[in-house]
């Protein structure tokens, strides 16, 4: 190893021991109940510390470092919640098209891309999923 690639891997075990003891402290619950703001406020408040109040910048930037880990680490934990919630979501569509309805005049396929584009909609928050079911089952389904 260079001399760059050991201060490197120190700087990382320094920043992962910041990190361990960060969770020790506040927890995992703590941290995903932080918004982004949260998270922006917190880095930003430890990066001007060093100046502000007269502490060690190096210390600073190990905990701005860590704190950008643990910010990055819940924002993973909540996507994965997101996805779960969308997988649910998505079984509800096909539960919908599988039990509740018959073909009326197009093929699964069609079928699919169509709500798929409805899924879309609702993702972004412009349709429910009731206003789904209801739209696509008047339009694409009839009641077997």
């Amino acid at each position: 190893m260079t001399d760059t690639t050991n201060i490197t891997q120190i700087l990382v075990d320094e920043v992962l021991a910041e990190r361990v003891r960060q969770d020790n402290k506040y927890g995992k619950d703590k941290d995903d109940k932080n918004t982004t703001t949260d998270w922006i406020v917190h880095i930003c408040s430890h990066a001007t510390k060093s100046y502000m109040y007269h502490r060690s910048f190096r210390d600073q930037m190990i905990r701005v470092a860590a704190l950008a880990i643990a910010a990055i680490e819940s924002h993973d934990r909540q996507q994965v919640v997101k996805m779960d919630a969308i997988k649910k979501e998505w079984q509800s569509f096909f539960d919908l098209i599988s039990k509740d309805c018959s073909m009326a005049c197009i093929n699964m396929g069609t079928a699919t891309l169509i709500w798929t584009a409805g899924f879309l909609e609702h993702y972004k928050g412009e349709v429910t999923l009731e206003q789904l079911r209801e739209r696509y089952s008047k339009l694409y389904f009839k009641k077997s």
